[in-house]
């Protein structure tokens, strides 16, 4: 249960954006451009945090990323890491999965292969 301070102290929140940034690669043009813009978020503040962030990762490692928007035109955001099924495609070395699953085995994956490419 949430205390009286804490409920006195919260932000209300403007909105939730969604997005798949490239770890290391986010810059003000779109997508990350237009969602933060329409809530009059700082473009370069979160450029910037997000790409300290991500410099762990390979260049281009699409990151999920959601903002929380605050009505104060302020925001967080939280930086998660990529899907196993990209890490798995990477591995296998294809760009998309079978176009029918279950009946076409788009690839093969042996648990040396899948070492090699951690």
């Amino acid at each position: 249960m949430s205390t009286l301070k804490e409920i006195l102290t919260r932000r209300p929140v403007a909105a939730t954006i969604r997005l798949t940034v490239p770890a290391g690669a986010a810059r003000p043009a779109p997508p990350v451009g237009p969602a933060l813009g329409q809530y009059r978020l700082n473009l370069m503040a979160f450029c910037k945090d997000f790409n300290a962030r991500t410099q762990k990762y390979k260049p281009d490692t699409p990151m999920s990323v959601t903002i929380t928007a605050f009505k104060d035109n302020t925001f967080e955001f939280t930086v998660k890491s990529p899907s196993v099924t990209w890490y798995l495609k990477k591995a296998a070395g294809i760009d998309s999965g079978s176009s029918r699953p279950g009946h076409v085995v788009a690839s093969t994956l042996s648990v040396s292969m899948n070492k090699d490419h951690s």
